[in-house]
């Protein structure tokens, strides 16, 4: 049955009072008939509050009466905010579909509502608390109240219809309340503000006000409710990640201590935007990015206009990205707002006028469809509607004929901003022939240091960003050389791991203030018997020493730790047993410290004459699968001894690092000399290809530059920065 809107539309009015429906004037009805093809949610709230209308005709663009709670009716507060904020709500629903107003003064409009439900009922609460605990005061005496930060769309100024608001709970300082039943600051601001989210978030027979969400606070869920200015400064200074740095460039205090909020956030600047151009700030979007990427895939969430492709988080990202970079340098990227922020870029120089100016169409467009998905039935949605009858009611409703109009225009959007948003996150590559690096290197100082030189040239030459050197097990070498090392390669490259004969935790603590940021260190076997049997003499013969090699990289505060048995030596599940249980104490006792498993096979080399114990595939696939049970944080990775078929299936188990590109000869990249491997390599494609094959598996591989900032080596010029902005390990 072909869907007819006019018979809709009767209906719809049918449900509304006859006064308000069968009044003389056309321009009310015309009026009416736009307002209910495009919300039942705007229906429902007329049949209540039909008054509404009358403020409407009079003027859309003028605010509501803000609602009064009284303090001693607090029973009254959820139903007087859910009826401000649905009385609210419709009338931007009018001013979009009927006045045809701004996506800019709906988005400014929500964000409004949202800012004034949460201002009023802080303040109301705030009155019951005082009257039950008294006022939190500092050790001067003087009051301290509840911060409000809004994070995500709700800081920025853009909120949508429909949306959840991102909250984090501060307070400026520590103290008592001086009430009857006095509470520690902590505990104080924890009740208050869980009372603030039950206040907004509870479903009443009103319906909700706004959903809250506090997850994006400090350790997440794990974290407390409220936490004071002190100790969130102590967490960016020491636990801060680069997603976090997006998701506070939008902050802003919204509710309670307004002014002690802002000073703080001015305190949090070198935290969100670094002095120097930091393109570290891609290596956070190119993990959420895939993240995203890989939720969409899973969810099948292809029609998703804010995650899916070419979406509203495409053109977030893309401009946060660009303001993270460059935002240390010019104060005038330092813009909440997207739609400020862009024309800012092009300002800077950093978008093309016209691609600034298709981002901000893009942009419109799509905030607008979104708001159009949320006001039918004041859902948060962001998904294309599948029942046909919505369809074409959200088609009508922005002046298209049919859906496949509306769908055409939203594809030449999605593929606009597709095109930029990858641009952005293509690897950069140095413009030099792989020659004219060689050269570049060979003639720095200490000619000596040639060969590792040389091989960088070459790597940096492939977009690879993150170098692991290993040199077995000899002596010859110690700190000294590798100091060395690391310091000619650090300004070059984004990090820098080593797998090399045990050392003392004094070495280590040495080559971490060099740059060092992992060291890979495989115990080979724990059967002490099996362990004996294979090193007779020489350095590798102390087990005991090699098993504390762990604890002394922890005591040294590296930042990363890779373990791995040698599956091959002795049965391997005794292995993978005793490996988990050292990856356990580990995890407990040095719990700043990440750490990844690695699997590797004994496989054919030369000279080895050692009887191998059975290991295939369908044992290393139980081992990982044990493994990804085991530890859900533990980074897993997976090295090209494997064939290429088995990498590209076995990603899917839970997979997050793979090797590419790998040359285990020394001097390998650089030349061919006839050096000995140090293991066969079975796959052998390029980086490039592996890439490919990831991406036809469903994943979407990330190159990955690690956070440089907090070890004193972030420093970089933009000419240093461009030219190792690509990475090394694909996740």
């Amino acid at each position: 049955m072909a869907f007819d809107p006019d018979a809709l539309v009767a209906r719809a009015l049918s449900t509304l009072p006859p006064a308000l429906v069968d009044a003389a004037d056309p321009a009310l009805h015309a009026a009416l008939e736009k307002l209910v093809l495009a919300s039942d949610f705007a229906l429902q709230v007329l049949r209540r509050q039909p008054e509404l209308v009358k403020h409407f005709q009079r003027d859309g663009s003028a605010p509501l009466p803000l609602p009064v709670l009284p303090a001693k009716a607090p029973e009254q507060w959820p139903a007087l905010l859910r009826r401000y904020r649905s009385a609210e709500s419709t009338r931007l629903v009018w001013r979009d579909v009927v006045d045809g107003a701004d996506v800019d003064e709906i988005l400014a409009g929500s964000t409004r509502l949202a800012e004034t439900c949460l201002q009023r009922g802080l303040a109301a609460l705030e009155g019951e608390f005082i009257a039950r605990h008294g006022q939190v005061r500092d050790a001067q005496g003087q009051p301290v109240r509840l911060v409000v930060f809004g994070l995500g769309k709700l800081g920025g100024g853009e909120l949508n219809f429909s949306s959840d608001v991102d909250l984090v709970y501060a307070y400026a300082s520590g103290g008592q309340s001086d009430g009857p039943r006095p509470l520690a600051a902590e505990e104080y601001f924890a009740r208050l503000g869980q009372r603030l989210a039950r206040l907004l978030d509870e479903t009443t027979a009103e319906g909700f006000c706004h959903r809250v969400d506090l997850r994006l606070r400090p350790y997440g869920n794990a974290g407390r409710v409220a936490l004071s200015l002190a100790g969130m400064e102590r967490y960016f200074q020491t636990e801060g990640r680069d997603w976090e740095r997006y998701a506070w460039l939008k902050a802003r205090a919204v509710a309670g201590d307004i002014a002690a909020g802002e000073a703080w956030l001015q305190t949090l600047r070198p935290f969100v935007y670094r002095r120097y151009l930091d393109f570290t700030a891609l290596d956070g979007l190119r993990e959420m990015k895939a993240a995203i990427t890989a939720e969409v895939s899973r969810r099948e969430m292809f029609d998703d206009i804010k995650r899916g492709p070419g979406g509203i988080r495409e053109i977030e990202f893309l401009c946060q990205a660009l303001q993270l970079i460059r935002g240390g340098r010019e104060a005038s990227l330092r813009e909440r707002r997207l739609l400020h922020a862009l024309p800012a870029l092009v300002a800077c120089g950093q978008m093309a006028a016209q691609d600034g100016d298709d981002l901000l169409h893009a942009y419109g467009f799509l905030r607008r469809l979104e708001n159009r998905l949320q006001m039918l039935r004041d859902a948060q949605t962001h998904a294309l509607p599948t029942d046909p009858t919505d369809r074409l009611r959200i088609a009508t409703g922005l002046g298209y004929p049919d859906w496949d109009a509306l769908i055409a225009a939203l594809d030449a959007q999605r593929t606009r901003v597709s095109t930029e948003f990858g641009a952005l996150l293509a690897p950069r590559k140095g413009q030099a022939a792989p020659d004219a690096l060689s050269n570049y290197w060979r003639g720095l100082p200490d000619n000596g240091s040639a060969e590792i030189l040389a091989d960088a040239a070459v790597i940096k030459g492939m977009g690879i960003d993150h170098v692991l050197f290993v040199t077995g097990e000899t002596t010859r070498i110690g700190r000294a050389y590798f100091s060395n090392a690391i310091k000619l390669l650090r300004p070059h490259f984004s990090s820098i791991s080593m797998e090399v004969q045990p050392m003392t935790t004094e070495d280590y603590a040495s080559l971490a203030a060099d740059g060092l940021s992992s060291v890979i260190v495989f115990q080979e076997t724990y059967d002490r018997v099996c362990y004996e049997k294979h090193h007779l003499k020489g350095p590798k013969a102390h087990m005991i020493n090699r098993l504390e090699t762990p604890d002394r990289l922890g005591e040294a505060g590296l930042k990363k730790i890779g373990l791995g048995a040698l599956y091959g030596l002795s049965d391997w599940r005794s292995e993978a047993w005793f490996l988990g249980l050292h990856l356990r104490y580990l995890e407990r006792v040095y719990w700043k410290t990440r750490y990844s498993i690695s699997f590797p096979r004994l496989r054919p080399h030369a000279g080895n004459d050692i009887e191998v114990t059975p290991f295939g595939e369908r044992d290393l696939v139980q081992a990982i699968c044990a493994f990804r049970l085991w530890s859900n944080e533990v980074e897993l990775t997976l090295s090209t001894r494997e064939r290429p078929l088995f990498r590209d299936h076995a990603v899917r188990l839970g997979i997050t690092s793979m090797s590419a590109g790998a040359k285990t000869n020394p001097g390998g990249y650089s030349s061919e000399p006839e050096s000995l491997e140090q293991f066969a390599v079975n796959d052998e494609r390029s980086p490039a290809e592996v890439v490919t094959a990831l991406r036809r598996e469903g994943y979407e591989p990330v190159w990955k530059d690690w956070d440089a900032t907090y070890d004193g080596h972030g420093g970089l010029n933009r000419e240093e920065r461009e030219a190792v902005s690509g990475a090394a390990s694909s996740s």
